[in-house]
């Protein structure tokens, strides 16, 4: 069951590096750590790696100007918070829908949506009230989730994602819905979840994993990026 509750002092998670061979490209690079998508229109910036936190999670800080938001979407492996800070403006709440149901987070709130719930957030505020600000902690950490991101943005940044920011390529998008745990509601929550499988399979028996994982995740160790 989703819940929306006062942000609580919890909502931090501890902050220790990990041994990786292939290490987040903000650890090499703090200016990598802040990311952007134009067609979901936020800007993303990772505060803790999960290699960072030893596993325990996730956590960004999320800026989404006005019109922006994410589609419907569920994981199947983590949890996920949705913190507004306590001097967000009562004139900009985030907008978040969890399983049919629409809150308004203002400062210093949170919510809490449970593995298997579809969910989704927005900036519904006008041009005028602008930008809603808010972090984001999974748990637990998920470097999948990280790296799809890095993928997903890189790709939008590049102009290879539709108008919902979703990949054109039908392998990319199966290979970035598997390495997060993104999945949409409908008929790939039914019955499509084999066919995001064997198409990241085939993509990774392609090399294209390899080679967006290089282009976008490897940009710390001096990818092209």
């Amino acid at each position: 069951m989703a819940t929306t509750t006062p942000a609580s002092p919890s909502s931090t998670c501890p902050t220790e590096s990990s041994p990786s061979t292939i290490p987040p490209p903000g650890l090499l690079n703090p200016s990598l750590r802040t990311l952007s998508n134009p067609i979901l229109k936020d800007t993303i910036t990772f505060l803790s790696y999960s290699a960072e936190t030893q596993g325990a999670c996730t956590r960004l800080r999320v800026r989404c100007a006005p019109g922006g938001g994410t589609p419907p979407h569920y994981h199947t492996t983590y949890t996920e918070r949705f913190i507004t800070p306590a001097t967000l403006p009562a004139s900009t709440p985030l907008t978040i829908t969890i399983d049919d149901t629409t809150h308004k987070l203002h400062s210093g709130a949170e919510a809490t949506v449970p593995i298997d719930t579809v969910h989704s957030f927005r900036n519904d505020n006008d041009d005028e009230t602008g930008d809603v600000e808010f972090e984001v902690q999974i748990e637990p950490g998920n470097e999948g989730f990280e790296k799809s991101l890095y993928i997903l943005y890189g790709l939008a940044r590049e102009g290879q994602v539709d108008a919902q920011g979703v990949p054109k390529r039908f392998s990319q998008l199966c290979l970035i819905a598997e390495m997060g745990d993104l999945s949409r509601p409908g008929w790939l929550r039914d019955v499509g979840r084999g066919v995001v499988w064997a198409g990241a399979r085939w993509a990774r028996w392609w090399g294209e994993e390899r080679e967006l994982v290089e282009r976008f995740w490897g940009k710390g160790r001096g990818g092209a990026g």
